[in-house]
């Protein structure tokens, strides 16, 4: 009896994932990956991008990117299954914070005003799915005056999710490199209220069998 009742609370508890990283599979040419998959470097002068392992469609949440060595510029947002990482986010299928101070939609542009960033600039990306709005944070100033909280000034995407984090690089950027986190260690800034860390396994508790239960 205790041998069924083992194996049954054993079928109940959750599978264990792995966090989320960048995904090497399929990533643009020219990009290299360290640090648990979570650095990008670039040593070629294509416009190319890789994609999280994760994605999410539906719900509000938010990660961080660390600019590494400067060169001619990122794109750091978001895409759906159908964005192609042989281009850069921003083209098709895609959105991305250009630190030429442009966010790129879906091969076109948000209008607002949009800062430029360099090496160590801290990029907040908080998406709604839900509600398909893109807000991005410089040093935690949100750009074109939005505000995430109450839902103002956002970017609409008009893509499709399931979102996976796209991030990448344009032209001419070899030598560049980012580190990102999605929530597995402490953000340098606090999400926006209502937006949960993007690797939701950061806060989750795994299911341990009390040893005390088995004779």
């Amino acid at each position: 009896m205790i041998k069924f009742l083992l194996a049954a609370l054993l079928l109940m508890a959750p599978a264990v994932e792995a966090a989320t990283t960048l995904n090497p599979s399929g990533a643009g040419a020219g990009i290299s990956f360290s640090n648990g998959n979570l650095t990008a470097s670039m040593s070629s002068t294509a416009s190319v991008g890789a994609v999280s392992t994760t994605s999410k469609s539906s719900g509000k949440y938010y990660f961080e990117v660390t600019i590494g060595a400067t060169a001619n510029y990122y794109e750091l947002g978001i895409g759906n299954s159908s964005y192609s990482t042989s281009a850069n986010p921003g083209s098709a299928n895609s959105a991305g914070y250009g630190s030429n101070g442009f966010l790129n939609v879906n091969s076109g542009q948000c209008s607002g005003t949009f800062a430029t960033y360099g090496s160590g600039a801290v990029i907040g990306i908080a998406v709604d799915v839900t509600n398909a709005l893109l807000y991005v944070a410089l040093n935690n100033t949100y750009q074109n005056s939005s505000n995430p909280v109450s839902g103002t000034g956002g970017c609409s995407l008009g893509i499709s999710p399931p979102y996976f984090a796209a991030l990448g690089f344009f032209a001419g950027s070899q030598s560049a490199n980012f580190t990102v986190n999605f929530g597995n260690t402490a953000f340098v800034y606090s999400p926006p209220t209502g937006f949960s860390r993007w690797d939701l396994l950061a806060t989750s508790t795994p299911f341990i069998l009390n040893p005390a239960v088995v004779p």
